[in-house]
């Protein structure tokens, strides 16, 4: 490969990466937030169950 070419796929491949970065970071707080859903949810469930 020419320089050139190596320097725009190094490029695409870093974009690619923050980008991959940026997910990773959304998808943990996504998960942070479904699993405070979920608890709330149980204790809803639990108070539900304990009602006559």
């Amino acid at each position: 490969m020419t320089a050139d070419i190596e320097s725009l796929v190094l490029e695409h491949l870093r974009a690619i990466r923050a980008k991959q970065d940026h997910h990773s970071e959304r998808l943990d707080r996504i998960e942070i937030r479904l699993s405070a859903i979920e608890q709330t949810l149980g204790s809803l469930y639990a108070l539900l169950r304990e009602r006559p």
